[in-house]
């Protein structure tokens, strides 16, 4: 699954001249707002989905670009919905409660990515424009 906004030609030319101190506080700032997505998207990650939360990562992709992964084959399915189905209770991890019941109904997606993305775009242009001007008062 990719999550991907669009519409950002001007803005991506606008910072490629910049300095190369605005940049990097720029870049550094974003960093920030994808671990802090990162960490809310764990939060709000299915416990009872093998290694969903542990496979969401953020990594550098690009230059300035920073990207967050999940890695886990359940991900895209939590995140979009499912057709309801029926699974066999050993594929939950960690729930003795179901161990040799057989299977039971699955029906529910949980997304936790978009909510986590929402919840912190909502904060990143104040970060941005704090880290801005606190650069521009810097290279002064």
């Amino acid at each position: 699954m990719q999550i991907q906004v669009s519409g950002l030609n001007e803005l991506n030319g606008y910072l490629r001249n910049l300095s190369p101190r605005l940049r990097k506080s720029i870049s550094r700032e974003s960093e920030q707002f994808m671990l802090d997505v990162r960490k809310s998207a764990k939060l709000r990650a299915p416990r009872d989905t093998k290694g969903l939360k542990d496979s969401i990562h953020v990594e550098l992709t690009g230059a300035n670009e920073w990207t967050l992964f999940v890695d886990s084959p359940h991900g895209v399915f939590q995140e979009e919905g499912f057709k309801p189905h029926w699974i066999h209770s050993d594929m939950i991890k960690g729930s003795n409660k179901l161990k040799g019941e057989g299977f039971f109904f699955v029906s529910k997606s949980k997304p936790f990515v978009a909510p986590a993305l929402e919840t912190n775009l909502s904060k990143l242009d104040n970060r941005l424009s704090h880290v801005t001007d606190k650069a521009m008062r810097g290279s002064r």
